[in-house]
């Protein structure tokens, strides 16, 4: 049976964004067994979706029967105590009862660039004595687990936090525009003249994992000139792999969605 309570938290967490259960456990600070026990409530009545990844632990996505269920979660618990019967002395209309605004993240979500600009940034500040190999190991997991801005308070803590753009927010959709009858016969052609381009994710990919390897290499190059250490050297390859690894795992995310 499970927790109605973990059903709220687990549902609300999971709005928006794509969430392992280890993740799922530390934020909503439950046990494993009871995100589990929902988790499979949830999923044999197709609220949620498991989504397994061709590395690491499977992701967990809601589904558009599950934005409707966490609708109703929020009806329910925001719902007033059932109050005493009274004798009935005329009719009143219905009260037509409007679904509440489903909950958006506020923060602005950490993007590949600006992640990799902290973890570059930790690599400075531990080449540079400021942090030790435990506070740099403990700060990077930190790091690979952030999703927003608000995140990054707990990972540079007394550290200088590195100097991120500003967040940009996107631009509403254009209106669909009506196609006349001579439009619509030119626009197959146009479709197709389209479909024919490359997808630019794998060359993207490429892109990105070059320059995690340049910077790993840069680093590297100083460490071995200025003094070799095998400690630094083993936090670098660890810094790279990390950043190569979160590369990757986000191009499989966008070439499995589109």
């Amino acid at each position: 049976m499970k927790d109605p309570r973990v059903e709220r938290l687990v549902l609300r967490y999971l709005e928006g964004r794509a969430l392992s259960r280890a993740e799922l456990v530390r934020f909503t600070g439950t046990t494993d067994l009871q995100v589990q026990a929902v988790l499979d409530e949830l999923i044999g009545t197709a609220h949620v979706v498991r989504r397994p990844q061709d590395i690491g632990p499977a992701d967990y996505e809601l589904t558009p029967a599950g934005v409707e269920r966490l609708a109703q979660v929020g009806r329910l618990t925001a719902s007033p105590a059932p109050a005493t019967k009274r004798p009935a002395t005329a009719k009143r209309p219905p009260v037509v009862k409007r679904r509440p605004p489903l909950r958006r993240p506020t923060a602005a979500v950490l993007t590949e660039h600006e992640w990799e600009l902290c973890s570059e940034a930790l690599t400075q500040y531990y080449a540079l004595g400021r942090i030790d190999k435990a506070d740099l190991a403990r700060r990077t997991h930190l790091l690979y687990v952030a999703r927003t801005r608000d995140d990054l308070d707990a990972i540079f803590v007394g550290q200088p936090m590195p100097d991120l753009p500003k967040p940009v927010r996107s631009a509403p959709a254009p209106p669909t525009p009506i196609l006349t009858s001579q439009a619509s016969s030119a626009a197959p052609a146009r479709t197709a003249k389209f479909a024919a381009e490359p997808e630019p994710l794998d060359r993207q990919l490429i892109v990105n994992l070059a320059k995690s390897l340049a910077v790993g290499l840069l680093f590297t190059g100083i460490v071995i000139a200025t003094g070799p250490s095998l400690v630094i050297l083993l936090a670098i390859l660890v810094v790279t792999g990390g950043n190569m690894f979160r590369t990757y795992r986000t191009w499989a995310k966008k070439r499995r969605s589109g």
